[in-house]
């Protein structure tokens, strides 16, 4: 058995009938005219906001997320940390910042923000008081964190600028005041520069771990080598990380091993 449509009035009505195909309905007055599209245009972008990179706490009650934005002044992305509840309700602010990643008994938060003496740096909050504390002093840009199992350290990525020199030669400084031209940019690898952010750092992506209340990260990988994402095993004894730590590894940039 199929369906017919047939005329009714102002509509349609459906009706049984053999071997007509099925047909879609559309019953009321016809549609008011939609108003004029709106198109997208390059200005439209400095009001778009964004969500992003929700982090579910172990109670497993609530979530924090990063919510960024366009600051029109400064020509730049802003980004803040809020926190909600599991189905999405109730969100407010907590901080500026990005980043966050929940302590394993979900007591704090630990995030990255603008920090001293320059640059992004590592800090925790403790979510009762709201209270934030800053855990790295560091000149390069951290990422990656993860806390370890026992909640007492952090595991982290940051970038060891080249020990060598490799144009060496002893170039004469400026006398104070003078405006002389930047030096000349060297560049020795093969990937070095990426859409959307410009020219990589000069240097190689290693793993730090620091204490969760602060002090001096201490550096666990070596090498000419790139190092991301680091894992902790369950007894916090080891790290497992993703790279390439082969001669050829800025040929294969495609390619990561764990």
């Amino acid at each position: 058995m199929r369906w017919r449509v047939e005329p009714y009035g102002a509509g349609m009505v459906v009706r049984r009938h053999a071997f007509l195909p099925v047909l879609l309905v559309a019953v009321g007055a016809p549609a008011a005219q939609d108003p004029a599209p709106r198109h997208l245009a390059p200005e439209h972008l400095l009001d778009w906001e964004r969500a992003s990179a929700p982090r579910l706490a172990p109670t497993g009650d609530r979530l924090v997320f990063t919510r960024s934005w366009v600051d029109k002044v400064a020509d730049r992305w802003r980004s803040e940390l809020w926190l909600a509840r599991r189905d999405g309700t109730r969100p407010r602010f907590l901080t500026e910042g990005s980043g966050a990643r929940w302590s394993p008994d979900g007591t704090r938060v630990g995030f990255l923000r603008e920090g001293k003496p320059r640059g992004s740096q590592i800090h925790v909050m403790w979510l009762d008081t709201r209270e934030v504390t800053q855990i790295t002093r560091v000149d390069e840009s951290p990422g990656d964190l993860r806390w370890s199992p026992d909640g007492t350290r952090l595991a982290f990525s940051m970038n060891v600028p080249e020990s060598q020199r490799v144009l060496k030669i002893d170039l004469p400084k400026a006398p104070k005041g003078a405006k002389w031209a930047e030096e000349p940019k060297i560049i020795t690898r093969l990937s070095y520069r990426r859409d959307g952010s410009g020219y990589r750092p000069q240097g190689w992506r290693h793993l730090f771990v620091v204490d969760a209340e602060g002090g001096t990260p201490r550096q666990v990988t070596t090498g000419d080598f790139d190092h991301r994402r680091p894992e902790w095993s369950p007894d916090g004894a080891k790290l497992w990380f993703s790279g390439l730590r082969r001669d050829d590894a800025d040929w294969q940039v495609r390619e990561s091993e764990i």
